[in-house]
């Protein structure tokens, strides 16, 4: 645990400063120089590759990573690599060739600025999980900071000369990844690590197999957080699509935790495999892992009512709106993600696939049935039609989640307290109706009231904390 908590604060420190930037400066600079439409056209793109890459390249990263924790010598390591990166190849060359027959057959707009943007989301995934499986978790953690920054000073030089909008963000986007790259490789020096010599037969079908299951998991993934955006685009346009992604950017806020935990969680639990006391060790992070995340979100509601005048330019109230069960569906997220990643580090992969299939069936379903039942009742939506998609996304991550805890109970004896839910979801309803009103004085009781409730939620991990810090003292 003691790995866990020093990964933690590396990545904290450097995933920071990198959604920071992503949502201090870029946010206001997005929304004063693009309109929603803009911004909602760039956000189909990215949503499209962030679906597609990981299914024709098989998320082989993550298979990089797991079996650079199997072994010790640098030399099987590199093995690994070398199997890897040429999988990563072989899967890289069908993307292009299907990109290119895709491109003449329907006519793809901005498409040489979506090739390369795509490049550079393949590269830097597997530059990262290389960095982090060799231990290079602070040139992983430099890097994003790296981007963030080249992104910023395009975002300042491209969105305020350039009268191409759409082509400007994708190359910030570009930029954001193949600058981090450049930076990995004169480091960790992957390409000296690679050798067609190293490559294993053997090693190659086993992380083969280990990433076929992974690659479906992210079609199931991008179905229930990103098929939203299709859906919102098809259905409703591109500017609601773009006040979706604005709405979408505040739940970073969240994010930014979540994924630096995710980070450490994910090595720290690879590392436990075959921990007899394992179980122990998962329901002690679970239960403040959840309270943590949950009090979080109960302060970021009334917070949110304060910045989001100052974040964001022009009018989306749309969006502000549903930001609180938005922030609700991102907490269930990172419940179902946790659990995820016990089964990951269990090689637990088919069941982690037919929990999350669950899930976005649930998603798909209810898309596709709410939205078009909104736009027959209510034609001029006088309705916020985007509450459908919220919606969606609290189901799908619920049974998500529901699904990954029972079978975890069942296989390794790792239990969820329900009864916190009980406590917490009756003050978050509170939340909820203030963040409506949008009453400042009532705003303001709120927050000081979940800032108590979040106290008493987390009184057992503070406890523990200060019994720590005393004994040190006395030692």
């Amino acid at each position: 645990m003691k790995k866990f908590f020093k990964t933690l604060i590396v990545y904290f420190f450097g995933n920071a400063f990198s959604r920071l930037v992503s949502f201090v400066f870029l946010l206001p600079l997005q929304t004063k120089y693009c309109t929603d439409a803009q911004i909602g056209e760039v956000d189909l793109i990215n949503t499209l590759i962030t679906v597609i890459i990981p299914v024709l390249c098989i998320e082989v990263w993550t298979g990089i990573l797991r079996y650079l924790y199997d072994y010790k010598s640098i030399k099987n390591k590199e093995r690994v690599i070398s199997t890897g990166l040429v999988i990563n190849l072989m899967c890289f060359l069908l993307f292009t060739l299907c990109f290119v027959l895709a491109t003449f057959i329907f006519k793809i707009p901005y498409a040489i600025y979506i090739f390369f943007f795509a490049t550079g989301y393949m590269l830097n995934s597997t530059w990262s999980y290389i960095a982090r499986g060799l231990g290079y978790n602070t040139v992983y953690v430099f890097s994003g900071a790296i981007g963030s920054i080249l992104s910023l000073i395009l975002h300042l030089t491209l969105l305020a000369t350039s009268s191409a909008k759409v082509e400007s963000l994708i190359i910030c986007y570009t930029a954001s990844y193949i600058g981090p790259v450049i930076f990995m490789e004169c480091c960790v020096r992957v390409f000296r690590r690679f050798s067609l010599k190293k490559v294993s037969p053997t090693l190659f079908r086993q992380m083969f197999f280990f990433c076929l299951p992974l690659s479906v998991n992210s079609v199931s993934y991008w179905l229930t957080n990103s098929f939203n955006r299709v859906v919102i685009r098809w259905q409703l346009g591109a500017p609601m699509n773009g006040q979706f992604a604005i709405a979408s950017k505040f739940t970073m806020i969240i994010m930014l935790i979540v994924t630096v935990f995710n980070l450490a969680w994910a090595e720290t639990a690879y590392a436990m495999n075959g921990d007899k006391e394992r179980a122990q060790k998962y329901n002690m992070v679970l239960k403040y892992y959840n309270r943590f995340i949950g009090s979080g979100v109960l302060l970021l509601i009334p917070v949110t009512l304060l910045i989001f005048p100052l974040m964001v330019h022009g009018d989306y109230t749309i969006g502000k709106q549903i930001l609180p069960p938005y922030y609700l569906a991102t907490f269930l997220s990172t419940l179902a993600s946790f659990m995820g990643g016990i089964l990951q580090a269990e090689k637990n992969t088919k069941v982690l696939f037919s929990s999350a299939m669950w899930g976005s069936g649930v998603s798909v379903v209810t898309l596709l049935v709410l939205i078009p039942l909104l736009k027959w009742i209510d034609p001029n939506m006088t309705f916020n039609p985007l509450f459908a998609v919220t919606l969606s996304l609290i189901l799908s991550f619920a049974t998500t989640a529901f699904l990954r805890v029972r079978i975890a109970r069942r296989s390794m004896g790792v239990r969820f307290d329900y009864r916190f839910l009980f406590a917490y979801l009756p003050v978050f309803v509170i939340g909820w109706v203030v963040f409506q009103s949008g009453i400042g004085w009532l705003n303001l009781i709120y927050f000081i009231a979940a800032g108590l409730f979040a106290l008493w939620l987390m009184r057992g991990m503070i406890l523990m904390i200060l019994k720590k810090l005393r004994q040190r003292k006395d030692a």
